[in-house]
């Protein structure tokens, strides 16, 4: 039996904003996927939080679409999830303050295939 692994890694929206002078005219940054980028906007950077939901499928389906042309069969996709996490706790003479804050992300997923 020959099995196979294939990781397809996750890649974040790019943000997208109105270039130049417009920008501060017209509007804020807003993101969007790279298979359909929002028109007359440029790519000013990455999102820290949204994954290209998108962009993953698209990735997924040339993966399964290889593996089916080597003559393996998918088993199962499974989501590779991390996460981020930041707190901070401050005191002075008349006060205090805490926060914290986490989320996850899929990372990734992983394709196993068998031949």
């Amino acid at each position: 039996m020959n099995n196979k692994v294939v990781y397809v890694k996750t890649h974040f929206k790019p943000i997208y904003s109105k270039p130049g002078m417009l920008r501060s005219l017209l509007g804020k940054s807003q993101t969007g996927s790279l298979i359909h980028p929002p028109k007359q906007l440029e790519q000013k950077g990455w999102s820290d939080c949204e994954v290209d939901g998108e962009r993953l499928a698209k990735d997924i389906s040339n993966i399964v679409e290889q593996l089916n042309k080597d003559g393996y069969e998918v088993l199962s996709i499974s989501n590779i999830v991390s996460g981020a996490h930041q707190s901070d706790y401050s005191t002075s003479d008349n006060s205090s303050y805490g926060l914290g804050y986490g989320y996850s992300f899929t990372e990734g997923v992983m394709v196993l295939a068998k031949k």
